[in-house]
């Protein structure tokens, strides 16, 4: 019970403190850190928030967001990898293509 106590006590904030920034969210995923980067985008190791499970995430650059034809392209391509099926591949879970945001959510396979 004490060392409940004190996890707790820990983290209140007293009035000449800031609180820590949260991290990033990109729909329901909290990025924890960037894990690689690419011609089209970042990739972030995430936490999902809904299922409790950490995957990698690819978010697009602006610019791809913005062309029409590069977010055709960044589309398309997620598509391509839905047919392909195998042990060396990780899964799409998702795309995320909404109005201000073009992310792709994967299987994530530690190392």
């Amino acid at each position: 019970m004490n060392s409940v106590r004190r996890r707790l006590e820990s983290n209140i904030v007293t009035a000449n403190q800031t609180r820590p920034t949260p991290p990033p969210q990109l729909g329901h995923y909290t990025l924890l850190e960037e894990i690689g980067d690419g011609r089209l985008g970042k990739v972030y190791r995430a936490r999902d928030t809904v299922l409790g499970r950490t995957v990698p995430v690819r978010d697009a650059y602006e610019s791809v967001g913005r062309d029409f034809a590069a977010r055709a392209g960044f589309v398309s391509r997620a598509r391509a990898a839905t047919v392909v099926s195998h042990a060396n591949v990780a899964t799409l879970f998702e795309v995320g293509d909404g109005s201000d945001e073009l992310f792709l959510v994967f299987e994530f396979v530690p190392r």
